[in-house]
């Protein structure tokens, strides 16, 4: 796989996966218990999680100079959509810990239902996308572009039990839309992991299944 050249590579992802799995959960955790001082904690990791994004830009960049072909090649391409990928789902974190402090009315059993019906899965599949490309383990990466549609399903289903919720504990408009906001930074959270084991397929396979209805039947035997 990669060469030993590429271990400060290796490490700067392990710092930037654990430091973006981090928002997430403490983003959760903060939802479910509303806890302001852990979503300060979220919002202050922001620059961090840049800075982090620049270096791995820049050691992509300094790899890339040097000249490579073949899968050594697609690994640097694919890093690179990995790194802006981890950066989004950082910001989609933090936008889980701003809204936060406007919800303060979102009724504690509907924050925990979004933590464990879309909330947990979404972080289940970040934490597999990071396996796939860490590890490399490109069974892993199809399964989690494969059950896709599944997790669309799930955040569809929970956005309907929301606006019942709405409509039966009279929530204000503005705490539904606080609710919806949330809703939606975390189905991007899981858009974005799944983004990364797309970039992982092409990095081991060669094959681009972005925006194509391509999945492990059409383009992997086996």
């Amino acid at each position: 796989m990669l060469a030993p050249a590429d271990q400060t590579l290796q490490n700067l992802f392990a710092g930037m996966f654990d430091l973006v799995g981090d928002q997430i959960a403490d983003a959760l955790t903060a939802m479910q218990d509303a806890d302001d001082v852990l979503s300060h904690k979220v919002l202050a990791q922001d620059d961090l999680v840049d800075s982090l994004e620049m270096k791995i830009d820049k050691q992509c960049a300094a790899a890339l100079a040097s000249g490579h072909d073949g899968e050594a090649l697609r690994y640097f391409i694919a890093a690179i959509k990995v790194n802006t990928d981890l950066e989004r789902i950082g910001d989609h974190a933090k936008n889980l810990a701003k809204v936060l402090g406007r919800s303060a009315g979102l009724p504690a059993n509907v924050r925990h239902m979004l933590v464990e019906d879309v909330g947990e899965p979404a972080r289940t599949v970040f934490h597999q996308a990071q396996q796939a490309f860490s590890e490399p383990d490109v069974k892993l990466a199809w399964s989690i572009v494969e059950n896709d549609k599944q997790v669309n399903r799930r955040y569809k289903s929970f956005l309907q039990e929301a606006l019942a919720f709405y409509e039966v504990q009279g929530m204000s408009a503005d705490v539904l839309a606080s609710l919806l906001r949330m809703t939606r930074s975390i189905e991007r959270i899981a858009d974005h992991a799944v983004n990364i084991a797309e970039s992982t397929i092409y990095w081991l396979e060669g094959l681009d299944v972005r925006h194509r209805g391509l999945r492990r039947s059409d383009a992997h035997p086996g």
